[in-house]
């Protein structure tokens, strides 16, 4: 197939996505009937190239690792905690809006919900 179900199991998570080939078209049960009836938490094109909103800086390893790090488009994090020299040459400075990455507020779930709304290609991690 031209896609994967991928389930994240984790005790308070349960979710489940639908990762598709770019490229293509979204894969629906009309195209696929074995997906009849399976509920998606998202569905993603991949690989992914809509930006990345990182939310806890332990997440900036894994993406640094996983030459990812050009994809960072926003923190909801403290600017001081993050510690890669490269992240960091990447971080606007308070007031400017360059392209750069974009510090949210800390801990709102709301201003984090309506940045996704404006940039729906973002993926959250978190």
């Amino acid at each position: 197939p031209t896609y994967k179900i991928l389930k994240n199991t984790q005790d308070t998570v349960n979710t489940t996505y639908l990762l598709y080939q770019c490229g293509l078209p979204e894969p629906t049960p009309e195209t696929h009937p074995e997906l009849e009836g399976i509920t998606f938490d998202s569905v993603f094109s991949v690989p992914h190239t809509g930006g990345l909103l990182v939310t806890a800086t332990t997440q900036i390893p894994n993406i640094e690792i996983l030459n990812r790090r050009s994809q960072v488009v926003a923190f909801a994090v403290s600017e001081n905690l993050v510690s890669s020299p490269c992240l960091s040459q990447q971080i606007i400075p308070a007031g400017k809006e360059d392209g750069s990455i974009t510090f949210l507020p800390l801990y709102n779930d709301t201003v984090i919900e309506d940045y996704v709304t404006e940039h729906p290609d973002t993926l959250v991690l978190g």
